[in-house]
Protein backbone atom coordinates (compact mmCIF):
# COMPACT_ATOMS: atom_id res chain seq x y z
CA UNK A 1 0.00 0.00 0.00
CA UNK A 2 2.78 2.38 0.66
CA UNK A 3 4.44 1.66 -2.81
CA UNK A 4 1.06 2.58 -4.36
CA UNK A 5 0.78 6.13 -2.09
CA UNK A 6 4.60 6.35 -2.85
CA UNK A 7 4.00 6.47 -6.75
CA UNK A 8 0.63 8.30 -6.48
CA UNK A 9 2.94 11.19 -5.06
CA UNK A 10 5.12 11.28 -7.45
CA UNK A 11 2.43 11.26 -10.34
CA UNK A 12 0.49 13.64 -8.93
CA UNK A 13 3.64 16.20 -8.08
CA UNK A 14 4.88 15.59 -11.40
CA UNK A 15 1.41 16.06 -13.00
CA UNK A 16 1.60 19.66 -11.13
CA UNK A 17 4.22 20.82 -13.08
CA UNK A 18 3.73 19.23 -16.41
CA UNK A 19 0.14 19.19 -16.91
CA UNK A 20 0.33 15.90 -19.00
CA UNK A 21 -0.70 12.76 -17.47
CA UNK A 22 1.47 9.92 -19.60
CA UNK A 23 4.66 12.06 -18.43
CA UNK A 24 3.65 12.01 -14.66
CA UNK A 25 2.85 8.21 -15.06
CA UNK A 26 6.98 7.75 -16.23
CA UNK A 27 8.73 10.11 -13.94
CA UNK A 28 6.59 8.36 -11.09
CA UNK A 29 7.62 5.00 -12.14
CA UNK A 30 11.01 6.65 -12.96
CA UNK A 31 11.58 8.02 -9.55
CA UNK A 32 10.48 4.60 -7.29
CA UNK A 33 12.02 2.30 -9.86
CA UNK A 34 15.63 3.97 -8.43
CA UNK A 35 14.71 2.65 -4.85
CA UNK A 36 13.26 -0.76 -6.25
CA UNK A 37 16.87 -1.00 -7.91
CA UNK A 38 18.73 -0.22 -4.78
CA UNK A 39 16.55 -2.44 -2.44
CA UNK A 40 17.09 -5.68 -5.18
CA UNK A 41 20.76 -5.16 -5.60
CA UNK A 42 21.39 -8.53 -4.07
CA UNK A 43 18.84 -10.00 -6.95
CA UNK A 44 21.61 -9.81 -9.86
CA UNK A 45 18.19 -10.88 -11.93
CA UNK A 46 15.68 -8.79 -10.84
CA UNK A 47 17.57 -5.74 -10.43
CA UNK A 48 18.87 -6.05 -14.12
CA UNK A 49 14.92 -6.54 -15.06
CA UNK A 50 14.63 -3.28 -12.76
CA UNK A 51 17.48 -1.47 -14.74
CA UNK A 52 16.18 -1.90 -18.06
CA UNK A 53 12.41 -0.79 -16.47
CA UNK A 54 14.11 2.12 -14.90
CA UNK A 55 15.51 3.29 -18.17
CA UNK A 56 13.22 2.63 -20.35
CA UNK A 57 11.05 5.08 -17.92
CA UNK A 58 13.56 7.69 -17.60
CA UNK A 59 13.91 7.89 -21.54
CA UNK A 60 10.47 8.48 -21.66
CA UNK A 61 9.70 10.72 -19.05
CA UNK A 62 13.13 13.12 -20.24
CA UNK A 63 11.62 12.64 -23.53
CA UNK A 64 8.59 13.89 -22.24
CA UNK A 65 10.41 16.82 -20.55
CA UNK A 66 11.79 18.13 -23.58
CA UNK A 67 8.41 17.86 -25.25
CA UNK A 68 7.06 20.16 -22.21
CA UNK A 69 9.50 22.52 -22.87
CA UNK A 70 9.19 22.69 -26.49
CA UNK A 71 5.71 22.63 -26.77
CA UNK A 72 5.88 19.68 -29.56
CA UNK A 73 4.55 16.29 -28.76
CA UNK A 74 6.99 14.18 -30.86
CA UNK A 75 10.02 13.43 -28.71
CA UNK A 76 7.36 11.86 -26.15
CA UNK A 77 5.34 9.99 -28.91
CA UNK A 78 8.31 8.66 -30.38
CA UNK A 79 9.82 7.53 -27.40
CA UNK A 80 7.02 5.75 -26.38
CA UNK A 81 6.68 4.28 -29.84
CA UNK A 82 10.27 3.04 -29.76
CA UNK A 83 10.01 2.02 -26.25
CA UNK A 84 9.77 -1.75 -26.86
CA UNK A 85 13.22 -1.55 -28.94
CA UNK A 86 15.19 0.22 -26.09
CA UNK A 87 13.81 -3.00 -24.17
CA UNK A 88 14.99 -5.35 -26.73
CA UNK A 89 18.47 -3.52 -26.78
CA UNK A 90 19.20 -3.59 -22.83
CA UNK A 91 17.86 -6.88 -22.59
CA UNK A 92 20.77 -7.95 -24.81
CA UNK A 93 23.11 -5.43 -22.94
CA UNK A 94 22.50 -6.80 -19.58
CA UNK A 95 22.15 -9.86 -20.49
CA UNK A 96 24.05 -10.97 -23.61
CA UNK A 97 23.19 -14.48 -24.90
CA UNK A 98 20.65 -15.65 -22.50
CA UNK A 99 18.61 -13.45 -23.91
CA UNK A 100 18.47 -14.68 -26.98
CA UNK A 101 15.64 -17.60 -25.76
CA UNK A 102 13.57 -14.55 -24.60
CA UNK A 103 14.16 -12.67 -27.73
CA UNK A 104 13.03 -15.90 -29.77
CA UNK A 105 10.01 -15.92 -28.79
CA UNK A 106 9.48 -12.21 -28.99
CA UNK A 107 10.58 -12.33 -32.38
CA UNK A 108 7.82 -12.51 -34.13
CA UNK A 109 6.09 -9.69 -32.61
CA UNK A 110 9.27 -8.06 -33.24
CA UNK A 111 8.92 -8.89 -37.02
CA UNK A 112 5.55 -7.36 -37.19
CA UNK A 113 6.84 -3.69 -34.97
CA UNK A 114 10.15 -3.90 -38.08
CA UNK A 115 7.47 -4.21 -40.68
CA UNK A 116 4.86 -1.74 -39.22
CA UNK A 117 7.79 0.93 -39.24
CA UNK A 118 8.95 -0.15 -42.48
CA UNK A 119 5.84 0.20 -43.73
CA UNK A 120 5.87 3.77 -42.23
CA UNK A 121 8.54 4.70 -43.70
CA UNK A 122 8.02 3.81 -47.06
CA UNK A 123 4.86 5.71 -47.38
CA UNK A 124 7.06 8.72 -46.49
CA UNK A 125 9.45 8.01 -49.01
CA UNK A 126 6.31 7.71 -51.81
CA UNK A 127 4.92 10.93 -50.51
CA UNK A 128 8.15 12.81 -50.51
CA UNK A 129 9.96 11.07 -53.61
CA UNK A 130 6.95 9.60 -56.21
CA UNK A 131 4.27 11.06 -57.90
CA UNK A 132 2.03 9.03 -55.76
CA UNK A 133 0.18 10.57 -52.39
CA UNK A 134 -0.64 7.67 -49.41
CA UNK A 135 -3.11 9.29 -46.84
CA UNK A 136 -3.04 8.74 -43.02
CA UNK A 137 -6.50 8.36 -43.01
CA UNK A 138 -8.85 8.15 -45.87
CA UNK A 139 -12.30 8.50 -43.55
CA UNK A 140 -10.78 12.29 -42.64
CA UNK A 141 -10.96 12.85 -46.43
CA UNK A 142 -14.32 11.71 -47.29
CA UNK A 143 -16.29 14.80 -48.38
CA UNK A 144 -12.95 17.26 -49.36
CA UNK A 145 -12.56 17.82 -52.90
CA UNK A 146 -9.19 15.88 -52.67
CA UNK A 147 -10.97 12.80 -51.87
CA UNK A 148 -10.43 9.82 -54.15
CA UNK A 149 -12.01 6.06 -54.27
CA UNK A 150 -7.56 5.22 -54.53
CA UNK A 151 -7.72 6.79 -50.85
CA UNK A 152 -9.10 3.80 -49.36
CA UNK A 153 -5.92 1.58 -50.67
CA UNK A 154 -3.58 4.27 -50.56
CA UNK A 155 -3.38 4.48 -46.68
CA UNK A 156 -0.94 2.97 -44.10
CA UNK A 157 -4.48 0.67 -42.78
CA UNK A 158 -4.90 -1.42 -46.03
CA UNK A 159 -0.86 -1.36 -46.23
CA UNK A 160 -1.00 -2.64 -42.34
CA UNK A 161 -3.74 -5.12 -43.46
CA UNK A 162 -1.64 -6.57 -46.56
CA UNK A 163 1.33 -6.58 -44.21
CA UNK A 164 -0.35 -8.94 -41.92
CA UNK A 165 -1.40 -11.22 -44.48
CA UNK A 166 1.82 -11.71 -46.08
CA UNK A 167 3.16 -12.72 -42.49
CA UNK A 168 0.06 -15.57 -42.35
CA UNK A 169 1.48 -17.04 -46.01
CA UNK A 170 5.19 -16.77 -44.90
CA UNK A 171 4.47 -17.54 -40.98
CA UNK A 172 5.28 -21.60 -41.53
CA UNK A 173 8.35 -20.29 -42.45
CA UNK A 174 9.42 -17.40 -40.60
CA UNK A 175 8.61 -18.44 -36.98
CA UNK A 176 11.00 -22.13 -38.02
CA UNK A 177 13.88 -20.10 -38.60
CA UNK A 178 13.34 -17.01 -36.02
CA UNK A 179 12.55 -19.93 -33.10
CA UNK A 180 14.70 -22.10 -34.28
CA UNK A 181 12.37 -25.09 -35.08
CA UNK A 182 13.60 -28.12 -36.40
CA UNK A 183 11.74 -30.96 -38.52
CA UNK A 184 10.97 -33.97 -35.82
CA UNK A 185 12.36 -37.14 -37.74
CA UNK A 186 11.15 -39.23 -34.86
CA UNK A 187 8.98 -42.23 -36.99
CA UNK A 188 7.20 -43.08 -33.42
CA UNK A 189 6.42 -39.30 -32.87
CA UNK A 190 4.94 -38.82 -36.42
CA UNK A 191 2.97 -42.13 -36.69
CA UNK A 192 1.36 -41.15 -33.22
CA UNK A 193 0.55 -37.22 -35.07
CA UNK A 194 -0.87 -38.96 -37.98
CA UNK A 195 -3.24 -40.63 -35.50
CA UNK A 196 -4.18 -38.08 -33.78
CA UNK A 197 -4.75 -35.85 -36.64
CA UNK A 198 -7.10 -38.74 -38.41
CA UNK A 199 -9.18 -38.30 -35.09
CA UNK A 200 -8.96 -35.00 -34.64
CA UNK A 201 -10.04 -34.96 -38.56
CA UNK A 202 -7.77 -33.45 -40.11
CA UNK A 203 -7.49 -34.16 -44.04
CA UNK A 204 -3.56 -33.61 -45.76
CA UNK A 205 -0.20 -33.45 -44.31
CA UNK A 206 0.64 -31.27 -41.01
CA UNK A 207 4.30 -30.71 -40.37
CA UNK A 208 5.89 -31.54 -36.92
CA UNK A 209 8.59 -29.57 -35.71
CA UNK A 210 10.80 -29.52 -32.35
CA UNK A 211 12.26 -26.57 -30.55
CA UNK A 212 14.46 -27.19 -27.55
CA UNK A 213 14.23 -25.22 -25.06
CA UNK A 214 13.89 -25.19 -20.94
CA UNK A 215 10.43 -24.99 -21.01
CA UNK A 216 7.26 -27.21 -22.32
CA UNK A 217 4.90 -25.57 -24.61
CA UNK A 218 3.56 -26.22 -28.09
CA UNK A 219 2.13 -23.96 -30.93
CA UNK A 220 0.13 -24.54 -33.96
CA UNK A 221 0.88 -21.93 -36.84
CA UNK A 222 1.30 -21.47 -40.72
CA UNK A 223 -1.38 -20.69 -43.50
CA UNK A 224 -3.85 -23.36 -44.63
CA UNK A 225 -2.04 -24.32 -47.22
CA UNK A 226 1.26 -24.82 -45.04
CA UNK A 227 -0.25 -26.46 -42.05
CA UNK A 228 2.87 -26.44 -38.92
CA UNK A 229 2.32 -27.80 -35.52
CA UNK A 230 5.55 -27.15 -32.78
CA UNK A 231 6.43 -29.05 -29.84
CA UNK A 232 9.05 -26.49 -27.30
CA UNK A 233 10.36 -28.36 -25.15
CA UNK A 234 13.99 -29.27 -23.08
CA UNK A 235 14.27 -33.08 -24.46
CA UNK A 236 10.70 -35.14 -26.26
CA UNK A 237 11.65 -38.08 -24.42
CA UNK A 238 10.65 -36.81 -21.25
CA UNK A 239 7.17 -35.89 -21.71
CA UNK A 240 5.01 -38.58 -20.42
CA UNK A 241 2.80 -40.15 -23.38
CA UNK A 242 -0.69 -38.82 -22.14
CA UNK A 243 0.80 -35.54 -21.34
CA UNK A 244 2.14 -35.73 -24.92
CA UNK A 245 -1.54 -36.65 -26.78
CA UNK A 246 -3.19 -34.25 -25.04
CA UNK A 247 -0.84 -31.68 -26.14
CA UNK A 248 -0.69 -32.68 -29.75
CA UNK A 249 -4.43 -33.11 -30.53
CA UNK A 250 -4.89 -29.57 -28.46
CA UNK A 251 -2.50 -27.97 -31.40
CA UNK A 252 -4.24 -30.13 -34.00
CA UNK A 253 -7.36 -28.95 -33.02
CA UNK A 254 -6.30 -25.46 -33.40
CA UNK A 255 -5.02 -25.79 -37.08
CA UNK A 256 -8.43 -28.17 -38.04
CA UNK A 257 -10.47 -24.66 -36.57
CA UNK A 258 -8.59 -22.27 -39.11
CA UNK A 259 -7.46 -20.63 -35.75
CA UNK A 260 -4.49 -19.17 -37.36
CA UNK A 261 -6.59 -17.69 -40.17
CA UNK A 262 -9.23 -16.40 -37.68
CA UNK A 263 -6.48 -14.37 -35.85
CA UNK A 264 -5.25 -12.95 -38.96
CA UNK A 265 -8.88 -12.08 -39.76
CA UNK A 266 -9.35 -10.81 -36.56
CA UNK A 267 -6.59 -8.18 -36.92
CA UNK A 268 -7.49 -6.96 -40.43
CA UNK A 269 -11.10 -6.39 -38.83
CA UNK A 270 -9.24 -4.60 -36.35
CA UNK A 271 -7.53 -2.21 -38.46
CA UNK A 272 -10.53 -1.31 -40.40
CA UNK A 273 -12.47 -0.44 -37.56
CA UNK A 274 -9.56 1.97 -36.65
CA UNK A 275 -9.81 2.97 -39.77
CA UNK A 276 -13.80 4.01 -39.69
CA UNK A 277 -13.61 4.67 -36.38
CA UNK A 278 -10.58 7.23 -36.58
CA UNK A 279 -8.15 5.54 -33.76
CA UNK A 280 -4.40 5.23 -35.27
CA UNK A 281 -2.99 2.15 -36.51
CA UNK A 282 0.13 2.10 -34.31
CA UNK A 283 2.33 3.61 -31.90
CA UNK A 284 4.27 4.75 -34.97
CA UNK A 285 1.97 6.78 -36.01
CA UNK A 286 2.89 9.23 -33.54
CA UNK A 287 6.06 9.63 -35.49
CA UNK A 288 5.11 9.44 -38.89
CA UNK A 289 1.94 10.87 -39.01
CA UNK A 290 -0.55 13.01 -37.38
CA UNK A 291 -3.15 11.48 -35.28
CA UNK A 292 -5.78 13.78 -33.72
CA UNK A 293 -6.18 11.58 -30.78
CA UNK A 294 -3.49 12.16 -27.77
CA UNK A 295 -1.22 9.17 -26.95
CA UNK A 296 -2.44 8.41 -23.59
CA UNK A 297 -5.85 8.52 -24.71
CA UNK A 298 -5.04 5.86 -27.56
CA UNK A 299 -3.13 4.07 -25.15
CA UNK A 300 -6.62 3.50 -23.13
CA UNK A 301 -8.10 2.51 -25.91
CA UNK A 302 -5.79 0.04 -27.09
CA UNK A 303 -6.01 -1.48 -23.77
CA UNK A 304 -9.24 -2.11 -24.45
CA UNK A 305 -8.94 -3.24 -28.08
CA UNK A 306 -6.35 -5.94 -26.61
CA UNK A 307 -8.65 -6.92 -24.04
CA UNK A 308 -11.34 -7.52 -26.89
CA UNK A 309 -9.07 -9.63 -28.78
CA UNK A 310 -7.63 -11.55 -25.60
CA UNK A 311 -11.25 -12.81 -24.94
CA UNK A 312 -10.91 -14.79 -28.65
CA UNK A 313 -7.96 -15.84 -28.34
CA UNK A 314 -9.39 -17.41 -24.82
CA UNK A 315 -12.74 -18.54 -26.42
CA UNK A 316 -10.30 -19.90 -29.67
CA UNK A 317 -8.53 -22.05 -26.65
CA UNK A 318 -11.43 -23.04 -25.12
CA UNK A 319 -12.50 -24.58 -28.92
CA UNK A 320 -9.41 -26.39 -29.23
CA UNK A 321 -9.47 -28.17 -25.62
CA UNK A 322 -13.30 -28.67 -26.41
CA UNK A 323 -12.60 -30.27 -29.92
CA UNK A 324 -9.39 -32.33 -28.72
CA UNK A 325 -11.63 -33.62 -25.57
CA UNK A 326 -13.93 -34.47 -28.29
CA UNK A 327 -11.49 -36.64 -30.32
CA UNK A 328 -11.19 -38.33 -27.05
CA UNK A 329 -7.81 -36.77 -25.67
CA UNK A 330 -7.99 -35.04 -22.63
CA UNK A 331 -4.75 -32.07 -22.36
CA UNK A 332 -3.76 -32.98 -18.78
Amino acid sequence: MSDLIAIGFFFFLILFFSKDFLTSIMGAFSIYLWIGIFELKDYPILNKILIISLVTYNVIFIAGLLSLYLNDPIFLNTSFAFSFWIILILGFVLFGRKYIVVWRFMSPEYLTLFLYVIAWLGVIFINQYTPLTFVGNPIQRIGSKDFTFLDFFMNIYFILIIINWIIYFISGFILDKLLGIKRVKDEELLKLVDRIKNDIGIKGKVKVGFGNYPILNAMAYGSLIDKRIAIIAENLNEIPEDELKGILAHELAHTKGKHTLILTLITSVDLIVRMFLGIPATFYDYTFGDPQIPMIVFIFLNLGIYLILFIFVRILEGKADLKAKKAGYAKE
